[in-house]
């Protein structure tokens, strides 16, 4: 663990080696071998060499894992670096569980190692040992485990069990983190109001709520009870105002909540933004590590993009906020 100034001035060297905004537009118009080729020679992925733009993942686990490695090294709070490396351990967690029952191949769907390798999770899932792991992800475990054995066991009640263990791990990370505990709110928030708006069922919305956010179960049953009128109403001077219109907008016309996830992932960065010249606290530390988780997730959007043919304009629409 090392200190926050420390911290910080690592962060801001590092910042010099992220892709601009103007980069990652220029890839964006580029044909599919040509933009794979961009991000390779930019450095991104590491040097890691693909035969095939569709092996693209291999780039997205090699910056994870140097991303996961910095924080090790370097985060001023030993929280903080769990708090992000915390997703992918669920992911590999509910691959590898799922793997043990269905016999797939949880390998073909892993994601870079977070606290844990991979290996590890699989030798103690394997083995139905959870002792080592976090008494939310040991229950969701163990409670996946028997509904794999009652035949109960599908992809979207093991995908709630494990979200729901996830966010409660990640709530009390953040605790201790007062710029990432604003940032896990509000996307918390997000993540109910598309639940409440997803099922239009309080009883359904109610046994998917996630933990962490502003909004209550009692914000749940409004929104799955009233008009999107009321509810935009009820909420138009809430931070999360933009994000409710967004995503009632959507849901009206049948299509995914794209628009409503994108500006809950760019609150992060414009509230981070905001406070760039803060020096106390760790604010330009955090504010490197999500520009690097946006990067990551903007050259998956244009590589993905690409891959199935949706158009540069689309493409760009749906870039994430990045540095510029």
């Amino acid at each position: 663990m090392s200190n926050a100034i420390y911290s910080n001035a690592r962060a801001k060297a590092k910042e010099k080696q992220l892709l601009s905004k103007e980069a990652l537009i220029r890839i964006s118009e580029m044909d599919l071998d040509d933009a794979v080729k961009a991000v390779v020679d930019s450095g991104f992925g590491g040097g890691v060499s693909i035969k095939n733009p569709i092996e693209f993942e291999k780039l997205i686990r090699e910056e994870y894992s140097e991303l996961f490695s910095f924080l090790k090294e370097t985060s001023p709070v030993t929280e903080l670096a769990d708090f992000f490396m915390l997703k992918n351990d669920y992911h590999n967690a509910l691959a590898l569980i799922r793997s043990k029952y269905l016999k797939t191949e949880a390998e073909q769907i892993k994601t870079a190692d977070g606290k844990y390798s991979f290996n590890y999770l699989k030798e103690r899932i394997m083995a139905d040992d959870y002792s080592a792991f976090t008494v939310n992800m040991a229950n969701a475990l163990s409670k996946i485990d028997l509904m794999f054995v009652e035949k109960r066991a599908n992809g979207e009640n093991t995908d709630t069990l494990m979200k729901q263990a996830l966010y409660k791990d990640l709530k009390n990370l953040s605790e201790k983190i007062p710029a990432v505990k604003e940032i896990f709110s509000f996307t918390a928030d997000v993540v109910n109001i598309g639940i409440s708006l997803r099922f239009k069922d309080y009883v359904q919305a109610k046994t998917r709520y996630v933990v962490g956010g502003t909004f209550k179960e009692q914000d749940l049953a409004f929104i799955c009870k009233e008009s999107g009128e009321a509810v935009i109403q009820k909420y138009s001077f809430n931070k999360l105002s933009g994000v409710i219109k967004s995503a009632i907008e959507s849901f009206n016309r049948s299509l995914p909540l794209t628009d409503a996830e994108k500006l809950s992932d760019d609150y992060a960065l414009t509230y981070l933004y905001k406070n760039r010249y803060n020096v106390n606290g760790i604010y330009p530390y955090l504010l490197y590590i999500y520009y690097k988780l946006a990067e990551i997730k903007n050259i998956r959007i244009i590589l993905v993009g690409k891959i199935n043919g949706i158009s540069e304009s689309q493409i760009k629409s749906m870039l994430r906020f990045c540095y510029e």
